[in-house]
């Protein structure tokens, strides 16, 4: 997939690649969702979160920007590279659909190097955007970030009703 670069930038459609499959490997596990694909997800903006520990909903970055785009097309996603069930996942606080990515086949998939890493995926199943860091609400990577997500909220594919163009 790449490597993650200081601040989101946004890759051109006919560049950029297709995100890995979500498919649950064996002995992995979803926390506050059923499995979910590619499929389900079309029509959707999707930011992976690759978090080791704790939730993306209980981070101050991912906190303010699933507030900020509570009433869009903008899902959040957990990937956690943990083995077992992060104890946030537990909390109330904690709300935000989870795949636990057993074996980090997920992460390898990505080319996660480094977490947190989040990937932007567009609404066609392709990854348009990738971050390491942690996401600070405010400064000027926090504008980058909603920015990035904005634009790709803006983007309305004319070959999502197309059945046959289904990832």
């Amino acid at each position: 997939m790449g490597s993650a670069t200081a601040s989101p930038r946004l890759i051109a459609p006919i560049s950029a690649p297709a995100a890995p499959s979500l498919a649950t490997h064996e002995g992995a596990a979803w926390v506050n969702t059923p499995p979910l694909n590619w499929q389900a997800l079309r029509g959707r903006v999707v930011l992976l979160s690759f978090r080791a520990t704790g939730c993306a909903d209980a981070d101050a970055g991912t906190r303010t920007l699933a507030a900020r785009f509570a009433h869009s097309d903008l899902t959040l996603l957990d990937i956690h590279t943990a083995e077992g069930l992060p104890p946030a996942t537990a909390e109330p606080s904690c709300n935000s659909p989870t795949r636990l990515d057993v074996g980090q086949k997920l992460r390898r998939a990505f080319g996660v190097r480094q977490w947190p890493s989040y990937f932007w995926v567009d609404r066609e199943g392709l990854v348009r955007a990738l971050y390491a860091g942690e996401l600070v609400p405010t400064g000027p990577t926090a504008r980058e970030v909603e920015g990035a997500i904005a634009v790709l909220l803006s983007e309305r594919p004319a070959n999502l009703t197309d059945p046959t163009l289904v990832p």
